[in-house]
């Protein structure tokens, strides 16, 4: 069960997978504006929230996750990151985020090698997420 004072942000319904049980990925969808997203930040810490998970589709997708990280950060938020951790694969991408204030860093595991690669409907999804851990 989550904290009531935690929230989602769902930035962006964009994935670079195409899991099999899952009903986001709609690409034809704008992602929220770096601009909208902060006001939202802003409103969750007037709001006395703590917590801001940011998700998606994909949220590491967006070019400006460090960005938003950041800016939850200087709101004294703490900033978890949902993903299905493909991403994490690239160079200091998780450091990165880290550095820039993610207190957690979530990664989905839709079961093992073939299963998930099957599930994740990518060939080589499950080698990138083993990868970026």
């Amino acid at each position: 069960m989550r904290d009531p004072n935690d929230t989602i942000l769902l930035l962006s319904l964009r994935c670079n997978n195409n899991c099999r049980m899952c009903a986001i990925g709609d690409e034809s969808i704008k992602d929220i504006s770096t601009s909208d997203a902060k006001k939202l930040i802003l409103d969750f810490k007037k709001r006395g929230l703590d917590t801001v998970c940011f998700t998606g589709g994909e949220c590491t997708l967006r070019k400006d996750l460090e960005e938003l990280v950041g800016y939850a950060k200087a709101q004294d938020l703490k900033a978890y990151i949902d993903s299905n951790g493909r991403n994490y694969s690239s160079s200091n991408f998780s450091e990165k985020l880290l550095k820039a204030g993610a207190t957690d860093l979530s990664i989905t595991f839709l079961g093992v090698g073939k299963v998930h690669n099957y599930m994740a409907r990518r060939p080589h999804a499950y080698a990138e997420v083993i990868k970026g851990v």
